[in-house]
């Protein structure tokens, strides 16, 4: 799904369990997350049902704009960081792996959970 949007190609949309869409550009899948996560590259399908179906919702760094979708794999947790640009765009800032089952609660307060 490529589509470009203020000179942005997007690289996927998706719709989260409140039913809130969620976009990816290309530039940060290609040039951050590949970049700087390089153990997400054959993850793509884990990163798409983290924000699809996540365990829970967190409060990210700035808690009223952004949230970290958590979800636990066999072989990893993944979290994917998004930020409410406008009320009608929201997008993923980044993503990253853990160790399985890591304690997340250090993160900010539970917005929504299974």
């Amino acid at each position: 799904m490529d589509k470009t949007i203020k000179d942005e190609t997007i690289k996927d949309s998706f719709i989260d369990p409140r039913n809130k869409s969620i976009t990816l550009y290309e530039k940060t899948w290609s040039r951050h997350i590949l970049t700087n996560h390089v153990n997400i590259k054959n993850h793509y399908n884990e990163l798409r049902e983290t924000i699809e179906n996540p365990d829970k919702i967190v409060e990210g760094r700035n808690p009223p704009t952004e949230e970290l979708y958590i979800k636990t794999f066999p072989h990893m947790d993944m979290a994917v960081a998004t930020r409410d640009m406008t009320t009608n765009l929201t997008i993923v800032t980044t993503a990253y792996s853990d160790i399985p089952n890591k304690n997340w609660s250090s993160k900010g307060n539970t917005k929504w959970k299974k």
